[in-house]
């Protein structure tokens, strides 16, 4: 029997309550961390730079696939470098879970990799106008970057509340983090996060129009019946690789509540006993996250403490 209060337990309710893509980004970011801290120990950290972006298009020949794998390698070393990727993981997470929660997986997924993408191009493009800036481009602020603007579009009026600072909205945090990411950035890293900060603006502007510039990435997240779909506040499409959406609907969390209720009955009041946490850790880990029902689900939430 699982001890529902262990560390273990508590982190694989924490994992499996979170959407699907939310789950996939911060566990392929988080897994490649582990690995350069620990080739770092042996002095073999530098290998990771394979993964990383080479401004030099001699090198980039030689690996392509870091067009995309760029985007979630994290070389930042010591304590330093441990916070900064700390505080990347924690945006993806507070951010990206609400649009994911209220668009879909689809999208969240398709924003990441197309704005990793469009980093890697306006970074190469920027080789041309500074020819000695040949430093690798690695992390995932560009793309974490590219969550937050495509926030501040969809939802510029959100309050997040920062620590000494009080609720701030959306569309001003956005608009601190280019300004203060373009003044201490080297070159090489200001036009590989311009290029993400356009795709972010872009899926904003064109999913207010109706488009969904993510679409193509759904077909990722309908397997088995374990996709995140959208809220009843929010109509997807349903085809193309940048489907049209018939309703796009911004509502506000009081709003949405009450549909939330009235669409998955709440479990009585009460915390989770073992026998609760051990029936769904072993539906989970015999049918997958999908195979839970929405009390269930609830039950996870709850315990981890999102609910």
């Amino acid at each position: 029997m699982a001890d529902p209060n262990s560390p273990v337990t508590r982190f694989q309710i924490w994992r499996a309550a979170l959407p699907p893509a939310i789950r996939i980004l911060l566990t392929i970011n988080v897994a490649t961390y582990v690995v350069y801290v620990v080739f770092s120990i042996f002095g073999l950290g530098d290998w990771l730079l394979w993964l990383a972006l080479p401004l030099d298009p001699s090198r980039l020949l030689v690996q392509p696939w870091s067009v995309l794998t760029h985007g979630f390698t994290n070389l930042y070393a010591g304590f330093f470098g441990l916070i900064s990727f700390a505080f990347a993981m924690a945006w993806l997470n507070w951010v990206g879970r609400e649009l994911e929660e209220t668009y879909g997986s689809h999208q969240l997924f398709g924003l990441y990799l197309l704005a990793t993408l469009c980093a890697s191009l306006t970074g190469m493009l920027g080789l041309s106008a500074w020819g000695n800036q040949l430093l690798p481009v690695y992390g995932a602020w560009s793309a974490v970057g590219a969550v937050i603007v495509y926030a501040a579009v969809m939802t510029p009026e959100r309050g997040i509340g920062l620590w000494l600072v009080g609720v701030i909205s959306m569309k001003w945090i956005a608009i601190a983090f280019i300004v203060l990411d373009l003044a201490f950035s080297p070159v090489s890293l200001k036009m590989a996060h311009i290029g993400a900060y356009l795709v972010g603006l872009g899926f904003g502007v064109l999913q207010k129009r109706g488009v969904e510039l993510g679409a193509w990435a759904r077909p990722l997240f309908s397997r088995g019946g374990r996709s995140r779909a959208p809220r009843p506040s929010y109509s997807a499409p349903s085809s193309g690789w940048a489907g049209r959406a018939t309703s796009v609907a911004t509502r506000t969390r009081a709003e949405r509540t009450p549909r939330r209720k009235a669409s998955a009955p709440r479990r009585a009041d009460g915390p989770p006993t073992q026998a609760d946490i051990d029936r769904i850790l072993d539906k989970i880990n015999e049918k997958g996250l999908g195979s839970l029902s929405a009390d269930e689900k609830k039950v996870l939430e709850k315990w981890s403490g999102g609910g």
